[in-house]
């Protein structure tokens, strides 16, 4: 555990701030779980874009959801401060930005955002040493040596939480279901199909090498 946070007097507003996809926040939500069982007390608030709400909508561990709208940070940043500074006004205790820092552009914008929050503790994952400005932060590469799930979780043992569960665990509705269900009936997909699954999408830090997706489907 850093010595900041043994040092805090107390950790009770907590801001998550994680401007990815859903695939960005899914594969957090371990690591969330674990901060959030260190700090049982704590108020969580997230900081994100649309993409996620759909997933952040049902976790109940979660407390508010402020979404930023629109998507480009410098845009938020010179047209869109007002959510921004009104977080100021929260006073967190602790604030954690749960994405790579992939440029120095993007160092300058988490930057920035975090300035105008101004947390008393802020966290992050140090990508390539471009986010040194973090007072706990974590060493990561740019393409990165460990699962992106388990640099947050990293994160969230450097904040004091104690790892017991690395799975990504989230709600799934009767509803979904039967959405999933309508979806492999219309494509005629039965039941002794055997069904194959491809994402390749995804940011350059974590895309899977196109070789690798040739080799798979041979």
């Amino acid at each position: 555990m850093n010595e900041l946070i043994k040092s805090a007097k107390g950790i009770n507003k907590i801001l998550i701030v994680n401007l990815g996809g859903m695939g960005d926040f899914l594969l957090s939500l371990p690591a969330l779980a674990a901060i959030k069982g260190k700090y049982p007390q704590s108020y969580i608030t997230v900081l994100i874009s649309d993409k996620a709400l759909g997933i952040v909508k049902r976790l109940d561990f979660i407390d508010r959801i402020i979404v930023l709208y629109p998507r480009s940070l410098w845009r938020i940043i010179f047209q869109g401060l007002g959510p921004v500074f009104s977080l100021r006004k929260e006073k967190f205790d602790l604030a954690i930005n749960m994405r790579s820092i992939s440029s120095s552009l993007s160092a300058l914008k988490i930057k920035a955002l975090f300035a105008i929050i101004n947390p008393k503790i802020s966290a992050g994952r140090d990508t390539q040493g471009r986010a040194e400005f973090f007072d706990i932060k974590i060493s990561e590469e740019d393409y990165g040596s460990i699962h992106e799930r388990d640099y947050d979780l990293k994160l969230a043992e450097a904040l004091g939480a104690s790892i017991t569960d690395r799975e990504v665990r989230f709600a799934v509705t009767g509803l979904d279901t039967k959405k999933v269900n309508e979806l492999l009936k219309r494509a005629k997909i039965k039941d002794s199909d055997i069904l194959v699954g491809l994402h390749p999408g995804g940011e350059y830090l974590r895309r899977w090498p196109l070789k690798n997706y040739c080799l798979l489907l041979k």
